[in-house]
């Protein structure tokens, strides 16, 4: 015991020298229990608060439940919420007990002193240093107009690029729209059945579209892919993936990095041009600015938000998807709602008082008296509602939450519910006049859509007299039941309750203008809102018109949830969705059950004749081949920087070759074609030093930024000899793309030369020979039987043959295997 000078001690210690010790215990377990009854009822929120509805100001209790709920912001949002709802604002300071005020905005009257012109002067916007201190961050430095606050580079950038903004007709840009959500739903055709994540999709998507209208660039696939990644994790600044990019950068980086290529590159007319002409800029704050707006991701969310709430209504209301699809104002009814109910944006940048100032207090009631005692009024805030004008301190900060003022039942009717027809009346989608129509609106937005020949002064006094005692409706002189069964204070409260919310419904019509602001509000509201918006009709139009539905027809359980439970507020950037939402489309999953359906009935048939399985008759009943038909093979690509193992590209295609025996298949069916004395045409290609390959719209292998391949007069560019071509054969001239079509005599080969039947082979599966057939079946319109060989063939990847056999070709042609094509051959 010696060795332990406490234990020692304490048992040394005389009876009396306890009793400070006990003390001190005693007062711990009580402030312990003190602590946990405070924590339990009021840091969780467990106490009920439904009568205090004019709780407002800066109190610790608004950052004690916020940390005890986790410091993030969707913890801010969901107390914000619970603590702004019916209120002019609640805060806290920054260090607890001293320091700056922080506010959340829980008032449109203090949005609108706050964002009105005239009030410019008392208001700065907080730029991005200011705030990576304030709440002790550390972030790279970053100059883009976002972040600059008021100074001059915003203003400069404002003056310079709104012209863009607010007078191009982005309506030019719909075929180009149209285009790329084909796209992007054709690679869900061939790799994933059909089915999808919506905001993955949405992703991509809206991305692609970004590089393409702002910064006249299309990503080859595998980069965009890399992009999508890199910008997805950057907009989620906890998550705990770090992507692995290219050069060992991180995603800011990186997606800066690609800003900066993708600019360079620009040609003139599209809008990052502008930003790179710019003399008055530095060449750093240039490129901040063009990587700034690769991140302008609120299409994402405003199109996944639109398209669930219509999929949603559409369990009982079964037109409304038509309805969406076919009449363009409706839809912007249907993504305005949208972006009521789900502002993309959690908090709006913070504002900054300039310097200490007041104004009136819009929950002044003259009504209400102060009964505080001496004591109350030394110790106790007053009621807010006697409060006449509100001081704002100077270097006061201000944050909006929009999603909280757009639920707020105070200015819209059932705020919980997703009407569109409460713009009716507006059916102008985001315009800068907005303000002015909603001002005209009235009642048609108000809580309790009053009627507008209703005198509001005999209601209210209607109203304060229902206050007096209640009678039961059964006995005049019987107390009410609820009275009974919840105490006359308890019923008392939910009357005063009442009242005092109708009258503040009735007083709110000058407020509506600042109760919708999913754009932001002020000077600095969304720049490029118009385009964006575009972007939205343009991707919701065409995934509706392409039947989507959620996956397996079951409502996700998303939407059983409270809202503020259905958004991830997982940064300062965008509100993203708590769960996943699968989605699939009618019009691909048709066509996958009936290609599926083909293939199986074609099984049970075990048919050992010389047609193919698509030539059955319960395939659009096509007819019978005639003994009398001509035939054609057609190989593409078949030369040795493919075939042969010294070739360039052998290495890229040596697996899926290997696995379907390609070589094999070749050399037997170019014999089987010599044997039956078809037509053989051999299709090269070559590609001059100073050339690209040319790839029409989508390249997802990269194939046209090949360098140094099929190079004219090269061992590389030569026919391989499996598939040698001898004096009977025509080869077409040499060609520099996919499309055979429009780039050599293949069509008049065939006419000329009568063929009826032709047979494809070669390389690369998913880039010549699908866009070769996709043309031919175009010019052709049934005239030649089109018959892709699926094992003389070969991609880059299994997945990618696959798929290309699986679910495109068959659409549009009557695929074969080798074995099948021998058969035909020999009769």
């Amino acid at each position: 015991m010696s060795d332990c000078p406490a234990t020692s001690n304490w048992m040394s210690a005389s009876p009396d020298s306890t009793a400070p010790l006990v003390g001190i215990c005693i007062l711990s377990a009580l402030s312990a229990v003190a602590f946990a009854s405070f924590y339990y009822k009021e840091v969780l929120g467990f106490k009920i608060q439904r009568h205090k509805l004019y709780d407002n100001g800066v109190s610790m209790l608004f950052a004690f439940r916020v940390l005890a709920m986790g410091p993030g912001f969707q913890s801010l949002m969901k107390i914000t919420a619970s603590t702004t709802r019916r209120r002019l604002y609640s805060g806290y300071r920054r260090f607890l007990f001293c320091g700056r005020e922080i506010w959340t905005a829980g008032h449109p009257a203090l949005l609108k002193h706050i964002f009105t012109p005239a009030n410019a002067k008392l208001w700065r916007k907080v730029d991005k240093p200011l705030l990576t201190r304030i709440f002790f961050q550390t972030e790279k430095p970053n100059n883009a107009m976002l972040y600059t606050g008021d100074d001059e580079r915003w203003k400069h950038a404002r003056e310079t690029w709104s012209p863009f903004f607010t007078k191009t007709d982005f309506s030019a840009h719909d075929a180009q729209i149209d285009e790329v959500v084909e796209k992007h739903l054709h690679r869900l055709l061939k790799y994933r059945q059909g089915r999808a994540e919506l905001l993955e999709l949405l992703l991509f998507i809206t991305v692609d579209l970004l590089c393409q209208v702002l910064y006249g660039a299309a990503l080859p696939q595998d980069e965009l892919n890399v992009l999508v990644e890199a910008l997805s994790e950057y907009t989620v600044p906890a998550t705990p993936h770090r992507g692995a990019y290219p050069g060992g950068l991180d995603c800011y980086d990186y997606h800066r990095k690609v800003a900066k290529e993708i600019s360079d590159k620009a040609p003139d007319g599209v809008f990052v041009k502008i930003i790179m002409k710019d003399e008055h800029m530095s060449e750093t704050n240039r490129y901040e600015n063009c990587a700034f707006f690769l991140e302008a991701l609120t299409p994402v969310f405003a199109s996944f938000w639109t398209l669930c709430n219509v999929l949603l209504k559409s369990s009982h209301e079964s037109n409304i998807k038509d309805v969406c699809l076919q009449d363009p104002v409706f839809r912007e009814k249907c993504i305005k709602e949208s972006l009521r109910m789900y502002p993309p944006v959690p908090v709006l940048w913070a504002r900054i008082a300039n310097k200490t100032h007041s104004f009136d207090n819009p929950l002044y009631d003259a009504t209400v008296e102060d009964n505080r005692g001496i004591l109350g009024r030394i110790f106790s805030k007053p009621d807010f509602r006697t409060v006449r004008s509100i001081t704002i301190k100077k270097d006061t900060m201000v944050f909006t939450v929009p999603a909280c003022l757009h639920y707020d039942d105070r200015f819209w009717l059932n705020p919980e519910e997703f009407l569109p027809s409460r713009w009716d009346k507006d059916p102008s989608i985001i315009k800068s006049n907005t303000t002015t129509v909603r001002l005209a609106r009235k009642t048609c937005w108000g809580a309790l859509a009053l009627s507008k020949d209703e005198d509001i002064e005999a209601r209210l006094s209607h109203e304060k007299a229902s206050l007096s005692e209640k009678k039961s409706a059964y006995d005049s002189s019987a107390v009410p039941l609820r009275y009974k069964l919840f105490g006359a204070s308890e019923e008392g409260d939910v009357e005063v309750e009442n009242y005092e919310h109708f009258k503040v419904v009735s007083e709110n019509e000058d407020y509506m203008a600042w109760s919708f602001f999913p754009f932001g509000l002020g000077q600095h509201m969304c720049l490029g809102r118009r385009l964006a918006v575009k972007f939205v009709d343009g991707i919701v139009a065409n995934l509706l018109a392409y039947d989507i539905k959620f996956a397996n027809g079951n409502p996700p359980n998303l939407f059983k949830r409270h809202w503020t439970d259905r958004l991830n507020a997982v940064s300062a950037v965008y509100n993203y969705p708590a769960d996943p939402v699968y989605v699939e489309f009618g019009d691909i999953k048709g066509d996958i059950q009936r290609i599926e359906a083909m293939f199986a009935a074609a099984t049970k048939q075990k048919r050992k004749t010389r047609f193919t399985t698509m030539d059955l008759a319960m395939i659009n009943e096509l007819p019978l081949d005639e003994d009398d038909e001509k035939c054609a093979i057609l190989l593409i690509t078949c030369q040795n920087e493919f075939l042969d193992p010294k070739g360039k590209l052998f290495h890229k295609v040596k697996d899926v070759m290997e696995k379907l025996e390609t070589k094999k298949h070749l050399k037997e069916l170019l014999n089987a074609g010599i044997e039956s004395q078809s037509l053989i045409i051999h299709a090269p290609v070559e590609i001059s030093p100073t050339e690209n390959y040319d790839i029409p719209g989508f390249d997802e292998w990269k194939v046209s930024s090949l360098e140094g391949m099929f190079v004219p007069g090269s061992w590389n560019s030569e026919l391989h000899e499996d598939t040698a071509a001898s004096s009977d054969d025509i080869i077409l001239g040499a060609r520099k793309s996919p499309d055979l079509v429009a780039g050599t005599s293949l069509l008049s080969v065939l006419r000329n030369n009568e063929i009826n039947k032709l047979f494809i082979a070669g390389l690369l599966t998913d880039v010549s020979i699908e866009h070769t057939v996709k043309e031919l079946s175009k010019h052709l319109k049934g005239a030649i039987t089109l018959h892709p060989v699926s094992d003389a063939t070969a991609a880059y990847t299994m997945e990618a043959q696959t798929a290309t056999f699986k679910t495109v070709l068959p659409k549009i042609s009557q695929p074969v295997t080798t074995a099948e094509a021998l058969n035909m051959l020999a009769y």
